[in-house]
């Protein structure tokens, strides 16, 4: 009997884990901060889109843009990433809309705004949400 209340135990332990570690990270806003602000401080533009809403896809295009236009105009531009250390202060849900609060090892407290589509949850970056004067090197998210 002993025996079966520990397999039982062990069986409960390791399908709960894999709920765990299975779940899908969209459907939480907080999540998907993370993702997008880790992989636009590695540059990793094409994989931060898939975080995106279009109309923050299209920003991005820009920023691409943008910077290919300084490499051409400097050949020693070199854009430098950063294993940034993201910190959720405080998520806020409210229907379709999240304000996620972060701060990171190289900036303040900061705001990315998210909203929920289909069931996951897209970073919507406002105009001034991009910081295109200010990249070298730097995070390259600024909310207000």
């Amino acid at each position: 009997m002993r025996l079966k209340i520990i397999s039982l135990v062990t069986l409960f332990v390791i399908l709960y884990s894999c709920k765990v570690y299975n779940k899908d990270d969209s459907k939480q806003p907080d999540a998907v901060a993370v993702k997008f602000l880790t992989c636009m401080s590695q540059l990793k533009f094409d994989e931060a889109k898939k975080y995106g809403t279009p109309k923050t896809n299209q920003m991005l295009e820009v920023f691409i843009m943008t910077m290919d236009a300084q490499k051409k105009k400097d050949s020693t531009f070199v854009p430098q990433t950063k294993d940034l250390k993201i910190e959720i202060l405080k998520c806020e849900k409210q229907g379709g809309f999240a304000i996620v609060t972060y701060k990171t090892t190289e900036t303040p407290e900061d705001k990315l705004e998210l909203v929920k589509q289909d069931g996951k949850w897209y970073v919507d970056l406002k105009k001034e949400g991009l910081n295109l004067n200010n990249f070298k090197g730097k995070p390259i998210i600024k909310n207000h």
